[in-house]
């Protein structure tokens, strides 16, 4: 009955035998759910022990003081920065953020080094460059001493510098290319990323700044924690013409459409309307016709004034140029036309918008264009192309992205209703399962589509 509190007690311990040692010691008068909620302050939790131990191994602060004393300054120093990092960097991200005087620049990865050789630097090597962490118990020490030492808002300010140059850089290659493998590394730290945010959260704009630049890992890997920060910084925030503001305020309207989040949102949707509406800034005025028409599509289900905002949206995104918006512009408004009862048209839409998601290496938004292909081909009786399409997005679909993959699984299935009823059945069943993870249902213009398959 207790195998889960022993469970959370070792796994937060980073399996170290003489914390879980001095844990058990504990058990004398607490129980190991009372031990396991008391971890967070686990330096002072765990005193005790064999009365026999030396006396360094007496106390967890006393083994960890033992440990650090062998450590030269230099080590010292380092190991305190990084208990900034709440997860695993690689090396390039030590450097960047916590050497700087009296640590000396060009010394670091030689420090990192002997803090691996003394055990007090995890390393982990997986697919990629190598990567460095703490555990959790060294960690805290660290970062009292950082404290005490007084460099922690420094360390914490190159922390947040660190994170606020990759979100920008990521953003901005987004405008012309997929940029995945940036957006990937931003997910990866994503635990940094969010103690980056709640130092930004001291400057709106900064904040903001970050919120919004995450746009793409928002909505691919945690569309409503996304939405529910924007909506809170938002709701923080003066409205303003500033590009911080308007990057958020973009997010915010296309993860409240994904979430279904957004349409009680009245008074932080007007603002957010008039501001983007009076912006000279091209881009963001072609989203928000885009988000206008789908929001007319999905929501209302008036299809004449959806057409209009989607066409006006792809207008003001070629002027822009090429890039991943334009393409995903160009993929929703060929599915428009189809609808309409202009397939030809529409084809020629979502074929452009394949094939510039494939020439400007754009994962994400290829897998969109063949949704639209696949539902394309289906409403021209030609099955076997629907699937070829279907499964050619599934296999763009990045790890985690749950409603792309419910998206495209729900298109196979259609596509083998008639040929493999029992695992059509499944496929649809996994999808509606995938899709219930994503919270409030959202109106989708291919349901009835998906209904039809689930019937036949």
């Amino acid at each position: 009955s207790n195998a889960g509190a022993v469970l959370t007690i070792c796994r937060r311990l980073d399996g170290m035998p003489l914390a879980i040692e001095l844990a058990a010691a504990r058990m004398t008068t607490m129980s190991p759910q009372e031990i396991a909620s008391r971890l967070e302050d686990s330096l002072r939790l765990l005193i005790g022990g064999s009365r026999t131990a030396v006396s360094r191994q007496q106390t967890l602060r006393g083994t960890i003081d033992w440990s650090y004393g062998l450590l030269d300054p230099p080590e010292q120093r380092l190991l305190q920065r990084m208990s900034v990092f709440a997860g695993s960097v690689e090396a390039i991200a030590v450097e960047e953020v916590c050497v700087f005087p009296p640590l000396i620049r060009g010394e670091g990865l030689n420090t990192l080094t002997r803090l691996v050789e003394k055990s007090m630097v995890q390393v982990e090597t997986r697919d990629g460059p190598t990567r460095y962490r703490l555990l959790d118990t060294i960690r805290r020490y660290a970062a009292e001493k950082l404290m005490a030492e007084g460099d922690e808002a420094a360390v914490r300010d190159r922390h947040l510098q660190r994170y606020c140059r990759l979100v920008d850089e990521a953003y901005a290659a987004r405008r012309r290319r997929g940029a995945i493998a940036e957006h990937l590394q931003l997910w990866t730290e994503m635990n940094d990323v969010r103690v980056a945010l709640e130092r930004a959260a001291r400057d709106p704009e900064v904040e903001l700044g970050m919120l919004g630049g995450l746009f793409l890992v928002w909505v691919i890997h945690a569309p409503t924690e996304g939405f529910e920060r924007i909506n809170s910084a938002l709701n923080r925030t003066s409205p303003s013409p500033s590009e911080s503001f308007l990057k958020a305020g973009h997010a915010w309207n296309v993860l409240g459409g994904i979430t279904g989040l957004r349409w009680e949102q009245g008074p932080t949707e007007n603002r957010l309307l008039q501001l983007i509406g009076a912006s000279d800034n091209t881009f963001f005025r072609a989203a928000l016709e885009m988000g206008m028409g789908y929001e007319a599509e999905r929501v209302y289900n008036d299809v004449d004034p959806a057409y209009r905002h989607m066409l006006a949206g792809v207008e003001l995104h070629q002027a822009v140029g090429p890039g991943p918006q334009l393409a995903m512009a160009m993929g929703s408004l060929g599915s428009m036309e189809a609808r309409l009862g202009r397939p030809d048209v529409g084809r020629v839409w979502i074929e452009k918008a394949v094939t510039m998601a494939l020439e400007i290496d754009d994962q994400y938004g290829a897998v969109g264009a063949y949704f639209h292909l696949g539902y394309l081909e289906l409403d021209s009786g030609t099955r076997e192309k629907a699937l070829a399409a279907f499964i050619s997005g599934l296999a763009m679909v990045e790890s985690g992205d749950t409603l792309s993959t419910a998206d495209q699984v729900a298109g196979i299935a259609c596509a083998v209703a008639a040929s493999d009823p029992r695992y059509a059945l499944r496929l649809f069943s996994a999808a509606s399962r995938l899709r219930s993870m994503m919270g409030p249902p959202v109106a989708e213009p291919w349901r009835p589509r998906v209904d039809a398959g689930v019937q036949e």
